[in-house]
């Protein structure tokens, strides 16, 4: 159940961060020795696609890779979506649409805090007021549109 949880949060992070590349091949298994039982491996790929349509780097597909209920259009997707999504997973779709809502209220917070370290590292860039732009766009739209 914990990695359904993970999978179902990947998901849910690729959304709010605007990663529509979020595909199957971006996932990956680790097998227990002892065990002999997969787990999902940590997440890697995680990126924010919505960033270059924004900043004019060109045009992209913004569907979900995964698709969330009957929709993958980020703006169609809504709450019956989601609960769908959450029923086909065998998961509480009020537990989903709550881990939403905390996603939501927690990402822009941690694109501040991503965009501060880049700046330091790396000097500063207008590019990175967009980051923290889109996920906070995203994560506002969300709680407006999907959770009210």
């Amino acid at each position: 159940m914990k990695d359904l949880l993970r999978l179902r949060d990947w998901q849910l992070f690729n959304y709010l961060i605007g990663n529509g590349d979020g595909h199957a091949k971006n996932l990956s298994l680790l097998y227990d020795a002892s065990s002999g039982l997969p787990r999902l491996a940590p997440f890697y790929d995680l990126v924010c696609v919505e960033l270059f349509a924004r900043i004019g780097a060109g045009r992209f597909d913004r569907s979900m890779a995964f698709w969330v209920g009957e929709r993958s259009t980020p703006e169609e997707i809504r709450r019956r979506d989601w609960e769908a999504m959450a029923g086909a997973m065998g998961i509480s779709g009020r537990a989903t649409l709550d881990r939403l809502s905390e996603l939501a209220g927690a990402l822009p917070v941690h694109a501040r805090a991503a965009r501060a370290t880049f700046a330091e590292r790396w000097g500063d860039n207008q590019v990175y007021d967009r980051f923290e732009e889109v996920v906070a766009d995203r994560c506002q739209w969300v709680e407006k549109n999907t959770l009210s």
